[in-house]
């Protein structure tokens, strides 16, 4: 009997996909904290887990959903403990389109009680709503679909057109580059396959195979363009506009075409104002790229916030050596280039390099705020200030740095 087949992502979550929970979950755990006790703040955080899946995969390793609701429960009780009884909520909205994953996904769920609410259906069925009704309230929308499809560019703006809101999505960059190959052979080649179904000469076979493979040539080509059709679809969901074409078909086929479309994914995010970008490629352990990380935030320490949690992902997750090595390359950044945006930032003053109060600069939080640069680059970077004769203190802490004048 034929039938739907079956999702193995839940049989036994692999090795990239617990780093990126483990991303999800270093993020998520600073960033409520500081969102609950800066200056002002409120006391509520809204959490989204809009392709929530069944919360935990066949061995109990848990997924996103129960991932948020335990960091909700903890740190809940861990600030009415330090902050003499202060009373904070942070909920979680679990959303799940797939009947038989939302039943599961709902009793998995069932411990964390109105902390936790699950919904069946899709996000840009509840967005409203919830938008609606939170408007004040810090959002974060984790967004982790399969592949492309699934991404919205018109929900992702409503959810960054508030000030306070951020989003952390999975781009396929593979799969979009699988639907742009589709349209381009649709686009190249046109109607050429019809005439590679006829016989190479009039006279072989007779009418009648002539006509036959003419069909055959009608049916493929019908086939073709609505498979075509399909891909651009979702490729202009996701980038609101059909622009991503001509921009990625000037770009010659290879790794500078993925990084193309990861760059004008992070241009749709920037646009909605959350200029804090920020991408992380997640490498499988079978050294294949499976997909790329990608935040966006209002707020410059949401950026280093996230940065510092990958650093965190990379030394604690399983995948072997080798991947860990290709995140960390694809994360690397021209130095020589951050040197000069951080002396002009800093051009005529005496800057410490790491910073021992909040709101005191920092070489390293602006590196981290404001460049592309990661953790794990920072020893390299104090190494080329210190060679380019920056540092101000010899072998003292803390660290200062002197930046000559403009």
């Amino acid at each position: 009997m034929g039938g739907k087949p079956k999702d193995r992502h839940f049989e036994d979550f692999r090795p990239h996909t617990r780093f990126k929970h483990l991303v999800l979950r270093h993020y998520i755990e600073a960033w409520t904290r500081k969102l609950l006790l800066r200056a002002g703040a409120g006391d509520e955080v809204l959490l989204v887990d809009a392709f929530a899946g069944v919360g935990m995969d066949e061995q109990g390793r848990h997924g996103s959903p129960i991932i948020l609701a335990r960091i909700a429960a903890d740190a809940e009780s861990q600030l009415r403990q330090q902050h003499h009884g202060r009373e904070c909520h942070i909920r979680l909205v679990a959303i799940e389109k797939d009947a038989r994953k939302y039943a599961q996904l709902k009793a998995n769920l069932e411990p964390f009680g109105e902390r936790a609410h699950v919904r069946h259906g899709t996000l840009a069925h509840y967005l409203p709503e919830l938008l609606a009704r939170e408007p004040a309230v810090p959002t974060i929308a984790f967004l982790d679909p399969c592949g492309v499809d699934g991404l919205d560019a018109s929900l992702v703006r409503q959810i960054l057109a508030l000030p306070r809101n951020e989003v952390l999505a999975r781009f396929s960059d593979e799969g979009a580059l699988r639907h742009f190959g589709v349209v381009s052979a649709e686009r190249l080649h046109g109607s050429a396959e019809a005439e590679d179904d006829l016989p190479l000469f009039a006279h072989t076979g007779g009418p009648a195979i002539t006509k036959d493979a003419q069909a055959k040539a009608e049916r493929r080509k019908v086939s073709r363009e609505v498979t075509a059709a399909r891909a651009r679809a979702i490729l202009c969901n996701a980038f609101g506009g059909d622009y991503w074409e001509a921009v990625i078909s000037g770009v010659p086929s290879g790794p500078g075409r993925r990084r193309r479309f990861v760059a004008l994914y992070r241009d749709l995010l920037a646009e909605t104002g959350a200029r804090y970008t920020t991408a992380v490629p997640v490498w499988d352990d079978g050294q294949q790229l499976d997909a790329t990380l990608i935040h966006a935030s209002r707020s410059p320490y949401g950026r280093s916030t996230l940065k510092e949690a990958v650093e965190r992902a990379i030394k604690q997750c399983e995948l072997p050596p080798q991947a860990k090595a290709l995140i960390q390359l694809d994360l690397r950044t021209d130095l020589d280039e951050v040197v000069r945006s951080t002396g002009a930032q800093f051009a005529g003053q005496t800057i410490a390099w790491v910073d021992k109060e909040a709101g005191v600069p920092s070489v390293r939080r602006f590196v981290l705020q404001e460049t592309e640069v990661f953790v794990h680059q920072l020893r390299d970077l104090k190494r080329k200030l210190k060679d380019a004769g920056l540092f101000a203190s010899r072998g003292k802490e803390p660290i200062l740095l002197r930046f000559p004048p403009n």
